[in-house]
């Protein structure tokens, strides 16, 4: 059995990848609300922040990456989880706007060696022929943690403290941070044309099968490209499309909150779905003219 074959290492590396997942997602899901509830920002800079602290986590895997093919793999993970350690004590023990800004800055930086260098280690250890099977196996490790850390945030709620009961703010103040990639556009348009539990969740199901579609294969075909050495800087490099995504998404998202989910006065909350669902319509469209024309005259090249 092909499953077999991954050795220890493997194993190690996406049981670390499951439980910084946990820790992440745990944090992030009620990030916008502590910054808002009880740190004291507004809700539009709230949300820009932490659009800004995840589309920092997608740029510093480069040069995170680049330093861990120097130091090792071992000595970046190291560097990894001390730095995380210090951000999450400090984001949790001073709740002030000063401290907070620097606890993400902290975590930023170490979920930055994280990110290369799990997945780097996940490449170097799948068996030969493997490691399409190694990366999926990887990216359920971080569905895993993710659906983990968010129902371990739910059932600690009770115990943060006043300002996170849902009694101290509006329910449809709720919102979604999430990477979009094209299949992602029918997820969008679901949350808007069928604004129940039932179509949260058929949205999330179609969101989340066009990611276990995409991410595996793209990070195999990253790290194959990769020359000998350089596997850590290549897939830190893989992460600039979600830097550039969350660099415009978070202030987007932002914007879009305070138009159409106001605290007070009347809300609109399809329409900030499907102006994201327009986004990725749109990119459809670009990826659609880029294999059409660009793509075809690579291929040619190619094969001359």
């Amino acid at each position: 059995m092909s499953i077999k074959r991954f050795p220890r290492t493997f194993w190690a590396a996406n049981t670390i990848e499951l439980f910084e997942r946990i820790a992440y997602y745990g944090m992030n899901i009620i990030l916008a609300i502590y910054l808002t509830r009880r740190v004291g920002f507004g809700t539009e800079l709230a949300v820009s922040i932490t659009g800004i602290f995840i589309s920092s986590l997608y740029l510093l895997p480069i040069p995170a990456g680049a330093l861990s093919d120097k130091i090792g793999f071992r000595n970046g993970l190291f560097i990894a989880f001390s730095v995380l350690a210090a951000g999450y004590g400090l984001l949790g023990a001073f709740p002030a706007k000063a401290t907070v800004i620097v606890a993400l800055a902290l975590i930023a930086i170490g979920g930055a060696f994280v990110k290369p260098v799990i997945s780097g280690t996940i490449k170097k250890t799948s068996p030969e022929g493997l490691s399409r099977i190694g990366f999926s196996i990887f990216y359920m490790m971080v569905n895993v943690g993710g659906f983990t850390g968010k129902m371990i945030a739910k059932a600690l709620r009770q115990d943060l403290g006043r300002w996170l009961s849902r009694s101290n703010y509006a329910a449809i103040q709720d919102w979604v941070h999430t990477r979009v990639p094209p299949f992602a556009m029918f997820a969008m348009l679901l949350l808007g044309l069928i604004p129940t539990l039932w179509g949260a969740c058929l949205a999330i199901a179609t969101f989340a099968l066009g990611e276990m579609t995409f991410a595996p294969r793209f990070f195999d075909y990253v790290s194959e490209m990769a020359p000998p050495g350089k596997v850590g800087l290549y897939l830190g490099y893989s992460y600039l499309r979600s830097f550039f995504a969350n660099l415009v998404g978070g202030p987007l998202s932002g914007f879009l909150v305070a138009r159409y989910i106001p605290e007070t006065g009347s809300r609109e909350p399809y329409r900030m779905w499907f102006i994201f669902a327009a986004v990725g319509a749109a990119t459809l469209v670009a990826l659609f003219l880029y294999t059409r024309f660009v793509g075809r005259e690579r291929k040619e090249e190619a094969l001359n």
